[in-house]
């Protein structure tokens, strides 16, 4: 699970309409690869890719997404 916006070492962006960012692992900080992030509220998905950053484009607005 993505824990968004703790301060740790994980980085969510949200701009326009879209949501981005990079899944690491914790206790390394090294990038996680081909892992699935859902936004939980509308079901959509998109992978990470070699560097652990993923997108998520046309995001309806709202004021918070749970990430999983």
């Amino acid at each position: 699970m993505l824990n968004v916006g703790c301060g740790d070492d994980r980085t969510v962006i949200r701009s326009g309409p879209s949501i981005k960012g990079t899944v690491v692992e914790y206790s390394k900080g090294s990038p996680v690869i081909n892992s699935t992030v859902t936004l939980l509220e509308t079901g959509v998905s998109t992978m990470t890719d070699e560097n652990g950053y993923f997108e998520i484009t046309n995001v309806p607005g709202r004021k918070a997404y749970t990430l999983v």
